[in-house]
């Protein structure tokens, strides 16, 4: 990391845990989400003409790294996807891409959602849920022809070990899919103003620090993986992401229409708005300071 570059002083793994499964102040956004069926998939999306951040555009980047991924790659499609969440991803690749997926995430409450959709929809085979540390993956080495992570380097403690552990796990000749919120160097660098919203954001999402694009594409080559293509996806992910919170943002100003909305959202979810809109109020910051990045990465293990 940069001499600059900072990290989130409170992070914890527990911090992690406690945000994705439904305990905490910062769990409260995913509360909400839960509540009105939304929360099956929990990536930023990637936006073509037309709504973003719906189901369908969160779809289209598990879709957009799932294609370029399995393109000429090793059949059957045996794939490990770490950081699975809720399982949304998992159960996209297995239904489109016939994909047997084995996904692993630190949070326990994950794990029990995705597991109760298999049984909810008698998905006997194919789909495999089980708790586990990005960093130290419990697999052997080789294991996987496969491997997708999307968005959940961001929560490591350290990005070069787990890119390491994939590095390890990934079999000679195999693949692996990453989509990374980043951060831009230049901005963080040059300005305070940016610098103190990378900072509110890490704090907002739990997040103990995130690296560049050029930091990620660094720490993929020492694992041992050769690059196949790298695609700064900033226009259309986050840029498109943050008009929709800048506009959520700009009719909250009204204090009659925020209460009203508070008052809706507790009743329909049970959430707090306004702790999650603490949250939203640091992303929208930080995109807007221009600070973050997105980045979609390919790559290949070389075959020794």
């Amino acid at each position: 990391m940069a001499d600059w570059q900072i990290r989130n002083p409170s992070w914890t793994r527990g911090a992690v845990i406690a945000h994705f499964g439904d305990e905490g102040p910062h769990a409260e956004f995913y509360r909400m989400l839960h509540a009105v069926n939304r929360d099956l998939f929990l990536n930023s999306g990637y936006s073509r003409a037309g709504r973003h951040w719906s189901r369908k555009s969160q779809m289209r980047l598990v879709n957009r790294l799932l294609a370029r991924l399995a393109r000429k790659g090793p059949r059957p499609i045996r794939l490990l996807d770490v950081g699975c969440g809720r399982g949304g991803p998992a159960f996209l690749a297995h239904d489109r891409w016939e994909a047997d997926v084995v996904g692993i995430d630190i949070c326990p409450y994950n794990i029990e959602r995705a597991i109760q959709r298999t049984r909810q929809e008698s998905i006997p085979q194919g789909l495999h849920f089980r708790q586990g540390d990005g960093t130290n993956l419990p697999f052997p080495e080789n294991e996987f022809p496969y491997i997708m992570s999307i968005e959940s380097a961001a929560y490591m403690p350290e990005k070069g070990d787990f890119l390491a552990e994939v590095g390890r796990v990934l079999s000679p000749g195999g693949r692996f899919a990453m989509a990374a919120i980043s951060m831009d160097e230049d901005a963080a660098g040059n300005s305070r103003y940016a610098l103190d919203c990378l900072g509110r954001f890490l704090a907002a999402w739990d997040m103990p620090y995130i690296e560049s694009l050029a930091g990620y594409s660094d720490l993929i080559r020492k694992a041992g993986l050769e690059s196949l293509r790298e695609e700064d996806a900033t226009r259309r992910t986050l840029i498109p992401h943050g008009k929709r919170l800048h506009r959520l943002v700009r009719l909250w100003e009204t204090r009659a229409f925020y209460r009203a909305s508070a008052w809706y959202v507790k009743r329909r979810t049970g959430a707090n708005l306004d702790l999650i809109r603490e949250q939203i109020e640091a992303t929208c910051e930080a995109i807007e300071s221009g600070v973050l990045r997105y980045g979609l990465f390919w790559a290949e293990k070389v075959e020794a």
